[in-house]
């Protein structure tokens, strides 16, 4: 059951049949241990499970008797086909590049039961940073200044956000996109970040705005005045 961008992210713990029975995933099928917490599931019974790497082993070295029985003592083992061709593979959030197999997915919900480590979905916050009338300043400036300026602002910025334990998404001329919460979750922030590094830098009573010769202006501070 991906998700509407075609990455796996949540599991379904069970069904509940129109008769009113309820069907069990095999993950929830296999908790051999009374008290197992399980994990919070929304209206559909579906829950987040962020995926880890599990150590496969060849069918063929079982039965030819290559692994010693001691081996898969104490442990549950899950039996799977890892072939392309069977579509039964998976792109996961935690790597775009690898698809993860069926049998490997299982396993995992699995182990997260086991463990009682749920992970939990939290949003990201966005912020689009950029200067308010560079354009108009930049054509009465030299090329050199306009470099001089971005370059400073640019630089403080991403401080900023590092500091503030945010990403960098990308540059957009004199725009940054950035966000919080992946993958460091943040439970407090400030809705201006940049506002303290623009005043040290700049230093005057209006610290976050430049005036060109030709009298154009940019500004760079709370939007909101």
């Amino acid at each position: 059951m991906m998700d509407s961008d075609g990455i796996l992210r949540h599991h379904l713990l069970y069904f509940d049949r129109p008769n009113g029975t309820r069907v069990p995933s095999m993950a929830l099928a296999q908790r051999y241990q009374d008290g197992l917490e399980l994990p919070p599931v929304s209206a559909r019974g579906f829950w987040y499970k962020a995926p880890g790497g599990f150590e496969t082993r060849s069918i063929t070295d079982v039965l030819e008797r290559e692994d010693p029985a001691a081996y898969f003592a104490g442990k549950i083992v899950h039996i799977g086909l890892c072939a392309a061709g069977l579509q039964d593979s998976y792109v996961m959030a935690i790597d775009h590049a690898r698809q993860m197999y069926g049998v490997e997915y299982q396993a995992n919900a699995v182990q997260a039961m086991l463990e009682g480590s749920y992970k939990r979905e939290i949003g990201t916050a966005p912020q689009l940073a950029d200067i308010r009338g560079i354009t108009a300043m930049s054509e009465s400036l030299e090329p050199e200044r306009v470099v001089e300026i971005l370059s400073q602002y640019l630089t403080l910025i991403i401080r900023c956000v590092m500091d503030d334990h945010g990403t960098l998404d990308k540059f957009v001329g004199d725009c940054t996109m950035d966000f919080w919460n992946a993958p460091c979750l943040r439970r407090t922030m400030s809705c201006w970040p940049a506002a303290p590094w623009l005043t040290r830098w700049t230093g005057g009573s209006r610290p976050h705005r430049y005036r060109s010769r030709s009298g154009s202006r940019a500004d760079t501070g709370d939007p909101r005045g």
